[in-house]
């Protein structure tokens, strides 16, 4: 699977922009990288732009793209954490998965985010100091949400609490595009990672490519 990057001339123009003014205001646009929700996106300073497959993302400063380009790993995140994992994107990282309906992931609407068991992914498990990988041994849902992105496309996002069976807590939270049968997650957020961080550069998704 080929991976393109964002174009060099217009990553320049925007860094250029972001270096005079400290933030640049994007407004909602076809095939915009840099577009983010009904209002537009703030691209700050440091700020970089991720083209995976046509799926464009603004990342905050410190974020990287790693794997194939679909694991999008905060700062701090130790990338070493994704070994032994079937993506080999750590834990706290925000992943990308195109065609999750289709893979059997969940279903077209993303009503299974409403389910207690919907959080359920192959990487979703609690780790321990042994190194070991097991399954929670409960789950209760969090959150439930929906928004629009500049492209046009709904949103359905669903969060849940999972307790390890030592006892210790971690979030998950997914969201899923329907239209374009694209979701975004991660595994456990890292403590230090707001929420508002990860769904940060989900509000910045501009699908008007991909969608084509």
């Amino acid at each position: 699977m080929s991976v393109r990057t964002a174009s060099g001339p217009l990553v320049l123009g925007l860094t250029l922009l972001v270096a005079c003014s400290g933030q640049t205001d994007f407004t909602p646009g076809i095939a915009h990288p840099a577009a983010s929700a009904s209002d537009g996106h703030v691209l700050n300073e440091g700020d970089t732009l991720h083209n995976y497959n046509d799926i464009n993302v603004a990342l905050p400063s410190g974020w990287q793209a790693r794997v194939s380009g679909d694991c999008l790993t905060p700062p701090g995140i130790d990338a070493s954490r994704g070994e032994g994992t079937d993506s080999g994107c750590p834990a706290g990282a925000l992943r990308i998965r195109m065609d999750a309906a289709e893979g059997g992931y969940i279903d077209r609407e993303g009503r299974r985010l409403d389910d207690a068991d919907g959080w359920w992914r192959p990487d979703t498990r609690c780790s321990s100091s042994g190194g070991t990988r097991t399954l929670p041994a409960s789950a209760r849902s969090a959150e439930r949400d929906t928004f629009t992105v500049v492209s046009g496309e709904r949103v359905e996002a669903g969060e849940w609490v999972l307790t390890c069976p030592d006892g210790s807590e971690m979030r998950t939270r997914i969201w899923y595009v329907p239209e374009a049968d694209v979701e975004f997650g991660v595994s456990a957020m890292a403590s230090d990672v707001s929420r508002d961080e990860y769904e940060r550069v989900v509000r910045s998704l501009d699908l008007s490519r991909y969608v084509d």
